[in-house]
């Protein structure tokens, strides 16, 4: 009976009253006939009322054919879209006043659907389709005004998110905040709710960066548009006229008065005030989230817009001024959600961080500390707020290296301690066997240092071009493999999650790179040169040994090692260029940073033999196999055909002309210049080692 409904549903209750009014016993044999008919008889009349009985129940437990390919997660993506584009159409180009009722119940799902996709089905024909969808709707409520129901707030809400998630950049943003103004105008039903408003924010969050032709255009101005939406929302929640002065408004606060209390005034000092406002809707009172998209937005916004970092703190303490003026008349049992948090100070970080001012860093660097002597588990620095402030410090090691590295490593330092504090307080717990203070330490509440922040470390002292940079280097690569290990004994619990959890605090390839790259830049003494090479030797060992593959920066490091630490007479250092050349070209990675180390490395006819009769610009493809998408080994040249193959004759022409000229015109300042030393030429020359580089 079940497969028989199965394969009728969701047809018809009849055809299945047919089907199963078609399966009889057998007739016994001895049995009357007239008996036989009567059990038939009673049979017909019993089988319709079971299917329709269990015919019911199935439908009120199981969703329908619409529901299911609307939130059904089973439903492939490519075939729920397609089911979407199909209900759409039949919706949209149906004649006005013909909707059937289901399509009518049908149009909310429908409007739920495409605007809760998934992020690779969301584009513009998703916000296109959505706009047709209500354009459809609201026709067919002027045609049959009794049968349709008005449109809701929830339905407008699903519009606003699929254009501030389709991805049209400044365009989406604008038509989101059209849309808002239109549903203030119009209030009743679709007056605008917190969703509406955090729907546009996310609009122009997304709006910064949008995909140009290979490269991301900024819209410097999407941050001002955002702040706007947030100081509307904050006027209407608190009913303050001014950001500096907000006030506190309890949660009973009601939306509506008499007419002449609207327009009472007040005497004050001999002056008119006119008497707050009682128009006031506490529950659009802007959360953490909102606060923090705003934040984000100035953050992106931060290398074009010059006081973007200032104008992120005045958010900020926007933000603090709110919570404490509604933490006054809140009941001590109701959690504010706009409360500052770590994301917050995280978004002001990346604003000072991304910023060009010369008190960037320091900025960045106090407003840490100011997180950690707030000594609250909410506004808590974690890896992104050291992250970040550690990525200021490594953009502004050109100007100060050695400040910078020392000032990253003891920014290293204090994450490690305080990793150390945590574990010992987690191994503690976990002897006593409390579980309620077990919860409280778990590894998820705690900060370790991970990958980027040990690269970050081991970079900036790389950059340094200083004496024993590379032994500083070495060792933060060292306490790192400590940590890995002590994370496999002391706290199990990270490996919940799989082999990803740890893959994130081990030593990577740029870790390892980092080391060798300070090795090759050492400029010591001969003897620190050597000492220098053999770290770099050992760290390639070492990252082959921890199945961790070289890329073509690691091969050019080596090169570069061998090239600036080894002597130029020596018979080894052929050996070994020609090794680590031999190992780029097995692993096929020889772009162009190898090609030229081993140039420097090697002389002329050593380096002719390793090509193997290969030019430059065209190498086998066994060689360059695993070279990243934007590395190749004659980019240069790939570069300058992209941009005169779509060029004209006359173009082509006129541009070999500007460069002849060009060229002329150096040679004639070079030429007058008197006082300049000439180099030396010949086609045997080779540059000497700088023992400054």
């Amino acid at each position: 009976m079940t497969r028989t409904i199965l394969s009728t549903f969701p047809q018809e209750s009849n055809q299945a009253t047919v089907t199963m009014t078609r399966i009889r016993r057998r007739r016994p044999t001895g049995t009357s006939s007239t008996a036989a008919q009567r059990r038939t008889r009673s049979s017909t009349l019993f089988l319709p009322t079971l299917v329709s009985f269990i015919l019911c129940l199935y439908s009120s437990t199981f969703p329908t054919t619409t529901q299911a390919y609307i939130s059904c997660q089973a439903v492939p993506r490519e075939r729920q879209l397609e089911w979407l584009k199909q209900m759409t159409n039949d919706f949209t180009h149906a004649p006005a006043g013909h909707l059937s009722e289901t399509q009518l119940n049908t149009a909310p799902q429908l409007l739920y659907a495409w605007s809760h996709s998934a992020p690779q089905s969301q584009s513009v024909e998703t916000a296109l389709a959505l706009e047709s969808l209500v354009k459809r709707w609201i026709d067919e409520k002027c045609v049959c005004p009794q049968q349709v129901r008005d449109l809701t707030v929830a339905d407008y809400n699903c519009l606003l998110e699929g254009w501030a998630r389709s991805g049209a950049g400044p365009q989406g943003a604008e038509r989101c905040e059209q849309i808002l103004d239109a549903m203030e105008r119009q209030g009743g039903l679709v007056q605008p709710d917190l969703e509406s408003y955090r729907a546009v924010l996310l609009a122009w969050r997304r709006a910064v960066v949008t995909e140009g032709r290979g490269r991301g255009q900024v819209t410097p101005h999407a941050a001002v548009r955002a702040q706007r939406i947030l100081e509307r929302l904050v006027r209407l929640s608190t009913g303050s006229t001014s950001m500096t002065s907000l006030q506190a408004v309890p949660a009973t606060t009601s939306s509506s008065s008499s007419s002449s209390t609207r327009n009472t005034k007040r005497q004050k000092n001999g002056r008119r005030v006119p008497s707050p406002r009682t128009d006031v809707r506490p529950e659009l009172l802007p959360d953490a989230d909102c606060f923090d998209m705003v934040l984000q937005t100035w953050s992106r916004c931060a290398g074009l817009v010059r006081h973007a970092p200032q104008k992120a703190e005045a958010v900020l303490t926007l933000m603090e001024r709110l919570y404490e003026s509604q933490s006054t008349v809140a009941p001590p049992d109701v959690a504010l959600t706009v409360k500052p948090r770590t994301t917050s100070f995280n978004a002001v970080l990346a604003t000072w961080s991304r910023s060009k001012a010369p008190q960037a860093t320091e900025r960045a660097w106090d407003l840490l500390q100011f997180m950690e002597l707030l000594e609250d588990d909410h506004v808590a620095p974690d890896n992104a707020s050291y992250c970040t402030v550690m990525g200021a410090l490594s953009r502004a090691s050109h100007v100060h290296p050695v400040e910078s590295a020392q000032q990253t490593e003891a920014l290293l330092k204090r994450v490690e301690e305080r990793y150390r504090e945590q574990s010992q307080a987690t191994i503690s717990v976990e002897v006593d066997g409390d579980d309620h203070q077990k919860n409280k330490a778990t590894p998820k509440s705690m900060i370790i240092p991970d990958t980027i922040l040990y690269n970050t470390a081991m970079g900036c002292w790389a950059k340094t071009n200083q004496s024993g940079a590379y032994r500083k280097a070495r060792s933060i690569l060292d306490r790192q493999l400590r940590l890995s290990k002590d994370l496999k004994r002391n706290i199990p619990q990270v490996l919940a999650a799989g082999g990803t959890a740890l893959r994130e605090y081990q030593p990577d390839v740029f870790g390892y790179t980092s080391v060798i790259a300070s090795c090759a830049a050492e400029c010591g003494s001969p003897q620190e040169r050597s000492k220098a090479f053999n770290v770099a030797f050992s760290t390639l060992k070492q990252m082959e040994t921890s199945g961790i593959a070289p890329n073509h920066v690691t091969y050019g490091n080596m090169l570069k090692a061998v090239a600036r630490l080894l002597p130029a007479g020596c018979a080894s250092r052929q050996k070994w260029a020609k090794r680590f050349f031999a190992q780029a070209c097995e692993a096929g990675c020889v772009g162009d940073m190898v090609l030229s180390r081993a140039r420097e490395a090697l002389p002329s006819e050593s380096y002719k033999q390793l090509l193997q009769g290969h030019s430059k610009r065209r190498l086998p493809t066994e060689w360059t196999r695993n070279l990243p998408a934007g590395v190749s080994h004659n980019c240069h040249q790939e570069r300058k055909h992209r941009q005169t193959r779509n060029l004209s004759v006359e173009q082509k022409e006129e541009q070999k002309k500007s460069h002849q000229f060009r060229n002329n015109k150096m040679d004639r300042k070079h030429h007058n210049n008197n006082n300049r030393q000439q180099p030396p030429t010949g086609k045997n020359f080779r540059p000497t080692m700088n023992e400054n580089a």
